[in-house]
């Protein structure tokens, strides 16, 4: 008869405990089947990311663009490079004919003046 008081009251005391242990457990549990569906996730994420990879003719086609766009860029630095030197050339000579000493005009008549402009009286 004393065993069996001694034997309930160790079984109330496991109830709690079992219960909290079972409230952990299925925590952990949850926890764990959420991991794995975010690694499930993550390799399908990682199988169509690797699908739409890019291929080598994009690449390539991607590079022939770029060399063409540096020609044709170096082309119009040339270009303008030689506008800039005629630009410069041309400002040189009005310059120069600005700068040359300048001869007084000289008296033109009237009747001159009608023949140039085309009315004569």
């Amino acid at each position: 008869m004393l065993h069996d008081l001694f034997v309930v009251p160790n079984v109330v005391f496991m109830i709690p405990i079992v219960a909290i242990l079972g409230g952990l457990a299925t925590g952990m549990v949850k926890m764990l089947i959420d991991a794995s569906e975010k690694r499930l996730e993550l390799r399908i994420r990682l199988k169509e990311a690797g699908a739409v990879r890019v291929d080598d003719s994009g690449t390539k086609t991607l590079r022939e663009e770029f060399v063409a766009f540096k020609d044709t860029s170096t082309q119009y630095d040339l270009s303008l490079d030689h506008t800039l030197r005629s630009i410069e050339d041309r400002l040189a000579r009005l310059e120069a004919k600005v700068s040359a000493p300048v001869r007084p005009a000289q008296a033109v008549s009237e009747e001159e003046r009608q023949q140039v402009v085309g009315r004569s009286e």
